[in-house]
């Protein structure tokens, strides 16, 4: 593989720790690693995963890769890909003439699940590109949007061999994405082709990182990322932040009425005087979309906030500030039997006094039925409640409020999998059962179980909640792949 312009070109190559981009200008490896995790924090994985490096893993380069100083290379550990959890937000200008993403990666056995090495997203087509694993294989291509609903599979596909390495290698380039592995070009298709919306060629660029899903063990030693003559764009709204927004794939409820209005500034003094007229935006309305100090980004977050005198649904009693998934566009449940995913990066910041309840995320099936909560108390920390009636209370998850907790559901073949790390203090927690309802969809967000008519709804000791003190919730990123009527879609 020739390097020569490449190398020229990485010069200056952008580094991604914890959320913040940095100019590195070094001869090394920039090395990116979304939201670093030391290599004592449990991932949740198959025991048969290596530890080490097998013996059978080439100790020298391929002759086609490009030698780095040794005192530079980092050491892979065979980082499983569930302790790479992806986030999105990072956008660069619109748009630079060369956008390069290059990764080291290695596979050590295959499953029946399938994972994206590292994906790019456009505002308009949030995969717009990934190095993409196919199920129950070791074949490894590129999947590329040249259109909002039209993928384009690059051929001819590399054979991964089990513990050696391949460089695979994304290019941007005048609109055109071009594929390589090892130096060898595979595809290049034009992106201005039936753009996003109509538009021709690439709008503002956003790296995602790894997404996985049931995905083979496989180590990524490196990945780096130059957005060339781009520079780092920024964000400004909650939709810079949760791409997925512009699928469409959410409504958010908030606790106020169209108006600005909540059950306090009414006058209600009943349960059953509160104002049950929530503002709900959907779709596309959440593009820019901002609504403080309930709904908006804060310095590379997104903050969620409900109040005890918020406005309620209909069928609540308590106040939130949520999103819920739109399921294939509309108000609909997916079945339980195929395969959902959701994990996000989220800090809980803020508890009501009196009733510190909040939900975080949740699975509702159709109805009133609950397949999950995950929930927050004070004197229990975060534990996980499942099919309405049980929980893991007993075994819950040491927290303080303000660290963060990285969260993966899965669900498949009527089973639910929920996998949480405390990435401050290292602790994990987790739950496997099957789910007791078929439907669901995904809520994520700031859901307070307290009120200013607490007393009323739960009875003595507990006194009605100042109407301001509330729940709030602050998240990093949300990856969801969803399944329906037999199409999966991710974003």
């Amino acid at each position: 593989m020739k390097y020569t312009n490449i190398l020229l070109l990485l010069k200056t190559l952008v580094y991604f720790s914890n959320g913040e981009p940095n100019w590195c200008n070094c001869n090394c490896n920039c090395i990116f690693t979304p939201t670093p995790e030391p290599t004592s924090l449990p991932t949740n994985e198959p025991t048969n995963v290596p530890t080490k490096e097998p013996t059978n893993v080439p100790t020298n380069e391929p002759t086609n890769v490009p030698t780095k100083e040794p005192t530079n290379e980092p050491e892979c550990n065979i980082m499983p890909m569930t302790g790479l959890p992806g986030f999105d937000g990072f956008m660069f200008s619109l748009p630079p003439e060369e956008f390069l993403i290059e990764a080291n990666v290695v596979l050590y056995s295959n499953s029946s699940g399938w994972s994206n090495l590292y994906q790019l997203g456009e505002s308009n087509r949030p995969r717009l590109a990934s190095a993409f694993i196919f199920p129950g294989s070791s074949q490894l291509t590129f999947r590329i949007a040249y259109s909002m609903t039209s993928d384009y599979i690059c051929e001819p596909n590399r054979s991964l061999v089990l513990g050696e390495w391949t460089v695979v290698t994304l290019r941007i380039i005048n609109g055109f994405a071009i594929g390589e592995f090892d130096g060898v070009q595979v595809c290049s298709v034009n992106l201005g082709v039936n753009g996003a919306l109509g538009n021709t060629g690439v709008g503002d660029l956003f790296f995602t990182g790894s997404k996985h899903y049931a995905a083979p063990d496989a180590c990524i030693e490196y990945i780096t990322v130059s957005p060339m003559n781009g520079y780092p764009r920024n964000i400004t709204y909650a939709s810079d932040i949760i791409t997925s927004i512009y699928k469409p794939s959410w409504k958010i409820f908030l606790p106020v009425d169209i108006n600005g209005d909540d059950s306090y500034t009414i006058g209600a003094t009943t349960l059953a005087e509160r104002n049950m007229s929530p503002l709900t935006i959907f779709d596309a309305n959440l593009i820019n979309y901002e609504n403080k100090p309930y709904f908006y980004e804060d310095n590379g977050e997104v903050v969620f906030r409900a109040h005890s005198g918020g406005a309620t649904t209909s069928g609540t009693k308590y106040p939130r500030t949520e999103l819920r998934q739109r399921v294939g566009g509309g108000d609909n449940y997916w079945s339980v039997n195929d395969f959902q995913s959701l994990e996000a990066e989220i800090r809980l910041v803020d508890v009501p006094l009196q009733k510190t309840n909040t939900v975080i995320t949740q699975i509702h099936s159709s109805g009133t039925p609950q397949i999950l909560a995950i929930m927050y108390n004070v004197n229990y920390g975060i534990y996980i409640e499942y099919n309405e009636y049980y929980s893991t209370r007993n075994d819950s998850l040491l927290y303080n409020l303000g660290e963060r907790l990285y969260v993966n559901i899965t669900v498949d073949n009527d089973l639910v999998i929920c996998y949480i790390a405390n990435l401050d203090s290292l602790n994990t927690t987790s739950n496997t059962w099957v789910s007791n309802y078929t439907h669901g969809a995904f809520q994520i967000g700031a859901y307070s179980l307290s009120s200013i008519f607490l007393n009323e709804i739960e009875g003595d000791p507990y006194i009605n909640e100042l109407p301001d003190a509330g729940s709030e919730v602050r998240i990093r990123y949300i990856n969801i792949v969803e399944t329906y009527n037999n199409e999966t879609k991710e974003y």
